[in-house]
């Protein structure tokens, strides 16, 4: 089966990703933001979020001088409502809680009830005591007449458009040195991005073809860390393989750290690229050499990965992990079972596909401590200290 692509060399590329930039900056058009007090927002009775608020310029921090406020009143995504209920926790429980106001005892009020009970926590808000600089206000995003998320108030705010221009650009740039370049299922949305960009055949003694290349992903409402990594794509299936940059140590995942810049992350990402891409090609190395990795107690170490992460009762995830070994009991065919769940099982979407990847990935640099440890899950089925 071949992958969801595509296939296009260098310099059509660059046009394929003109048209998805040109997606992105719809959807910007139609975005605003707002950096906000505690006093500067309510709830209506009817759990909209009101207020009168200057927008922040896009391409920056701060709010472009002369602009005037903007009164809005807008639906509020659970996702937003979630991220509130976190950032007010302290304001009932005290400074230095980690406890969030509690959703399901919230969502048990009708909603002018609720509305009441934010309005007042908000209130109490503007006499808190914040730990943090920038705890006292909340950066709101708009998507139309929705607040999609309410996050810290000096949150960098990246947007996905830039994010597809810089690969187009990277492409442009080095065609003539990466050749036939393709695009892995890319998946854009208002909120986030997954860009998977492969070039160059490096096929081995098993004729498994193997395509190397970087991902991107990002959120825009807190959903997702920055990420640019090296991957390896089986060009036999549809499997991605990707790494963290824990595991790696290569190429950038930062969480979108109150205080950074918007523009101190995008020139991480540029510095990056270079060495994420020459990186790629020792992924896929890795790959090969774990084809010649037997694993005597494969079944094992299997089971105590699904144990790792919650899959033990998943039978569908176990029948998909099974399938994707393809009768392999190396390391390798650990990699690919884990992968190819990851774009099998209906449960995750594209974006949620990528975090799965990584942990198949991310087996290719395991000790054997890792794999000692994942055989003792697997014998004892449930979890064993680290």
């Amino acid at each position: 089966m071949t992958p969801n692509t595509i296939d296009f060399n260098a310099a059509d590329a660059v046009e394929t990703l003109d048209t998805l930039l040109d997606r992105a900056i719809g959807y910007d058009e139609f975005k605003c933001d707002f950096r906000a007090k505690y006093s500067e927002f309510r709830f209506t009775p009817d759990m909209r979020l009101s207020m009168a608020v200057a927008p922040l310029a896009f391409d920056g921090n701060h709010v472009m001088p002369g602009t005037q406020p903007v009164s809005s009143v807008t639906d509020v995504t659970d996702h937003a409502l979630g991220q509130l209920y976190s950032k007010l926790g302290p304001v009932h429980y005290g400074s230095g809680s980690a406890k969030t106001l509690p959703s399901e005892y919230l969502d048990g009020f009708t909603p002018e009830q609720r509305a009441d009970i934010l309005n007042w926590t908000l209130k109490k808000a503007e006499h808190h005591t914040w730990r943090r600089w920038g705890e006292g206000s909340v950066t709101i995003r708009h998507y139309r007449d929705t607040t999609r998320a309410i996050l810290d108030g000096n949150y960098p705010r990246v947007p996905n458009s830039s994010l597809v221009r810089m690969m187009r650009d990277a492409i442009a740039d080095r065609g003539n040195d990466i050749g036939d370049v393709k695009l892995i299922r890319p998946a854009l949305d208002t909120d986030a991005l997954v860009l998977k960009v492969i070039w160059n055949d490096l096929t081995n003694g098993n004729d498994d073809n193997l395509r190397i290349g970087v991902m991107v992903r990002n959120g825009e409402t807190g959903n997702s860390a920055l990420e640019l990594l090296p991957m390896v794509q089986r060009w036999s299936c549809e499997n991605s393989i990707t790494v963290s940059q824990k595991v790696s140590r290569v190429g950038v995942s930062v969480t979108h750290f109150p205080g950074q810049s918007a523009q101190s992350l995008m020139v991480q990402l540029y510095a990056n690229l270079p060495s994420v891409m020459n990186a790629s090609a020792d992924l896929a190395n890795r790959m090969i050499e774990a084809q010649q990795v037997q694993l005597p107690r494969f079944r094992d170490v299997l089971t105590g990965i699904a144990i790792e992460h919650g899959w033990k009762n998943d039978r569908l995830m176990d029948d998909l992990l099974d399938s994707g070994r393809e009768g392999g009991r190396t390391k390798a065919a650990l990699v690919n079972a884990i992968t190819y769940a990851a774009h099998q099982h209906p449960a995750y979407d594209d974006f949620q596909r990528v975090t799965v990847e990584q942990i198949g990935g991310d087996v290719l640099f395991a000790d054997q401590k890792w794999f000692a440890r994942m055989e003792r899950q697997g014998e004892l089925g449930k979890k064993v200290a680290v």
